[in-house]
């Protein structure tokens, strides 16, 4: 299996408009996507507006 580790800093984090979208994008991909934050809480990126990062 492939996989690839992609660090992205923000300090404001993703709102939520821009979230719903990557999370329906992901969903469609068929691609797991894993998020992971500063304090290594990992969650699914399909689901993640469930969980708060």
């Amino acid at each position: 299996m492939t996989s690839k580790t992609v660090s992205i800093g923000s300090k404001v984090g993703l709102h939520a408009r821009p979230a719903s979208v990557f999370a329906q994008a992901v969903s469609a991909c068929g691609v797991k996507v894993m998020l992971t934050d500063s304090a290594d809480k990992t969650v699914n990126a399909a689901a993640f507006l469930a969980f708060s990062l």
